[in-house]
């Protein structure tokens, strides 16, 4: 189980943040065996939010280094970035090396092959993937959204050498960025995913751009998105795509006990897992990230999400509160409310993953499936729970209950009010909905009849 004191030392009387560096990548940090780092303070609860930063910092460098497929070029690559992030007088120190080891490499290799190691060594040029990390840990993103960033930038860096075209930020232009997406995205993926690798290309050198850093002058994957066309056929089921979940679904859901389908283990979770995302309205991945203390006082606190800014608090619903109760007893502060899930062991895959492909199994063996023409994903998952909080909210407000506003919803369930109408005047001048307005909004919800 996760503790606070995870990556932390008491030295002094004052904490620091500590982590080991891999065997494998020690070199490229002076031969050091761990990361130190002293925080300033000897309260934990400080020093547990502090060492965030610093462990997010540090595996970004870690991640960089594990990434260097460059043919060698390696120590080029780490000259690069004293030279353009070091002082003064370390760029200059850089620069008498960069010269003389381009020169070993042009004597050994060739003209071509100093050349290049000199523009590396100098951050003239940079390699395609140099800045992921950075711009991934600068965005927050986590998960399954940084694994598939990395993963555009894998593939376009194979079909550059594939095609002897060197794999470098400077060596894509608009017409390399065209060539790339006609002759290797759009004749192996749908127009959405072709749209999701071009839209990582895209945002990322945005983020170059913004940053100065990179000899860089223009985004050659500006307007390189294709058109998503929805298929006209008069004899195709008609397709609304991701939808809440229909009370008949609901009761359906809540009233099986997995066990009953031959499903033990997490599965054994779900009841409990369902009713609170039915009753709480948030994202399964913050649901399974709820630990004891997180539960206290009648409320929950929801880890940050996507672009949320800090944790959320939400009144716990009164048909919730037994299962927060049963789920808490015995346990510590740091343990998980739901410890069935075992620990993700690779960074992308996210604690809740089993719990996801549990309910999925278990949806599909109680016939609860909608794919129209054949479609490859349902319109129904996981996230329809948190659609039919939205839905049943809503319809409690059209039947007039009182206590809160459609923006309190916003609030309830994370997304952003200044994305809402009145965006000033109801968003960023208010600030979030009061505790009252909360609570109202969730008792609003209720399971359909029969249900506890």
């Amino acid at each position: 189980m996760p503790s606070k004191t995870d990556h932390l030392q008491l030295h002094g009387g004052k904490w620091r943040a500590v982590m080991a560096i891999p065997k494998n990548v020690r070199a490229a940090f002076g031969g050091k065996r761990y990361f130190i780092k002293p925080l300033g303070t000897p309260d934990l609860d400080e020093a547990h939010r502090l060492k965030g930063a610093w462990l997010t910092k540090w595996r970004t460098e870690v991640a960089r280094e594990r990434r260097a497929d460059n043919g060698g070029l390696g120590p080029a690559q780490r000259l690069g970035r004293h030279f353009v992030n070091g002082s003064d007088s370390e760029a200059e120190e850089v620069f008498a090396t960069a010269v003389k080891r381009a020169d070993e490499v042009e004597a050994a290799e060739g003209v071509q092959a100093g050349d290049r190691f000199f523009k590396l060594a100098t951050g003239q040029i940079a390699l395609l993937g140099e800045h992921v990390e950075s711009w991934i840990a600068d965005n927050g993103c986590t998960g399954r959204t940084a694994m598939q960033h990395r993963q555009a930038f894998d593939v376009l860096s194979e079909w550059c050498r594939e095609h002897q075209i060197d794999p470098t930020l400077q060596s894509i232009t608009k017409r390399v960025a065209l060539r790339f997406r006609d002759e290797q995205l759009k004749p192996r993926l749908a127009a959405k995913t072709v749209n999701r690798y071009l839209s990582s290309y895209r945002t990322h050198w945005s983020w170059l751009l913004e940053r100065d850093e990179v000899h860089i002058d223009t985004n050659p994957w500006l307007r390189t998105h294709q058109k998503v066309k929805r298929q006209r056929n008069a004899g195709a089921d008609r397709d609304e795509g991701k939808r809440p979940f229909r009370d008949a679904e609901v009761r359906t859901l809540l009233s099986t006990d997995p066990s009953s389908h031959g499903m033990r283990g997490i599965a054994e979770a779900l009841p409990d897992l369902m009713r609170v995302a039915a009753l709480a309205g948030a994202r399964i991945d913050a649901i399974c990230l709820l630990q004891v203390r997180d539960c206290e006082k009648g409320i929950f606190r929801f880890q940050p999400q996507k672009r949320e800014e800090g944790p959320r608090e939400v009144p716990i619903h009164s048909g919730l509160k037994q299962i927060v109760a049963r789920r808490m007893k015995g346990k510590r502060p740091e343990d998980f409310l739901f410890h069935e899930l075992p620990e993700q062991t690779h960074p992308a895959i996210p604690r809740s993953s089993p719990a996801v492909k549990a309910f999925t199994r278990l949806r599909r063996k109680l016939g609860i499936d909608e794919r129209p023409n054949s479609k490859r994903q349902s319109n129904v998952d996981f996230h329809s729970w948190r659609r039919w909080f939205i839905l049943k909210a809503r319809e409690a407000l059209e039947r007039g209950t009182k206590g809160f506003t459609a923006w309190t919803i916003a609030d309830v369930v994370g997304h952003d009010p200044e994305e809402q109408p009145l965006p000033m005047t109801m968003g960023r001048y208010p600030g979030r909905a009061g505790l009252a307005a909360r609570r109202a909004c969730i008792e609003a919800v209720k399971l359909p009849r029969g249900l506890l």
